[in-house]
C-alpha cells in the first residue's frame, strides 16, 4: 500500500511481519479503512500474534467488523479475513490474509432499530 498526498494507491499483494510487540488486530483496523478507499483492491498477508488480550483478536475482528462494514454498503465480494494459522506471544507464528475491495461510491448510512 502506498500513499501519495490525496490518494491511497492500494492494490497488489503484500506480506508484512507485524512483529511480536503488537497483535495483528492492531494493524487490521487502519488497513481495512484505508484499503476501502484505495485505487485498487488490497490483499495483504500479516504475520505475527493473532490472539492477545490488549488488542482485538482476529476472530473478533472477522465476526464483528466485517459484518458491520457490509451494513454500510461495502461489497461482500472481495471482503475477507482468512486465518491461515494462529500464533500467541512470545513466539507469534500466526498468519492471516486480509482482502479488501474498493468502494466505488459513497457508503450508505446505517439506521439502527430496536428489535
Amino acid at each position: 500500500m502506498k500513499y501519495k498526498p490525496g490518494i491511497v494507491m492500494g492494490g497488489g499483494y503484500v506480506e508484512y511481519d507485524c512483529g511480536l510487540s503488537r497483535s495483528i488486530g492492531y494493524f487490521l483496523e487502519p488497513l481495512i479503512v484505508l484499503g476501502l478507499f484505495g485505487k485498487k483492491p488490497l490483499s495483504i498477508k500479516l504475520k505475527g500474534i493473532t490472539n492477545d488480550p490488549k488488542y482485538p483478536s482476529v476472530d473478533t475482528f472477522r465476526s464483528t467488523t466485517l459484518p458491520l462494514l457490509k451494513r454500510f454498503g461495502v461489497p461482500s465480494e472481495g471482503l475477507e479475513l482468512k486465518i491461515e494459522s494462529r500464533g500467541v506471544a512470545p513466539l507469534g507464528g500466526g498468519e492471516v490474509t486480509l482482502s479488501v475491495p474498493i468502494v466505488h461510491s459513497s457508503l450508505k448510512p446505517v439506521t439502527w432499530t430496536d428489535e
